[in-house]
């Protein structure tokens, strides 16, 4: 099976995690810190703002099953995309919203 993958942040990447491994065709989450100036960051090194990394999850996916513009809208549908650095009760440079891809064929959809 030909898998992608695609990485999203927006709030706690707990409740990205709650939301997107209910979606069919999602093959796998995982939780992490996403583009992060410090090289495996600990939480609470994330948590002090100074590392750079946002709170996010790797989402594996079939694309024959769902498409990337199926995924973005429903984060965007969970996250407030225009919000910086705060998600719900959740604030600081870690809650702030981001996707990464991780294939040149993405980049149009995601730019």
């Amino acid at each position: 099976m030909y898998t992608k993958k695609i990485y999203f942040a927006g709030g706690s990447f707990y409740e990205l995690q709650e939301v997107f491994a209910r979606i069919e065709g999602v093959i796998g989450v995982t939780t992490g810190y996403i583009n992060s100036e410090t090289q495996n960051p600990t939480h609470e090194e994330v948590l002090t703002g100074r590392t750079g990394a946002a709170m996010g999850v790797e989402l594996s996916f079939d694309p024959k099953k769902i498409d990337l513009s199926s995924l973005m809208d429903i984060l965007f549908a969970v996250i407030n995309p225009y919000s910086k650095d705060r998600q719900g009760d959740c604030f600081g440079p870690m809650y702030r919203s981001g996707v990464y891809y991780t294939s040149a064929e993405d980049e149009p959809m995601v730019e």
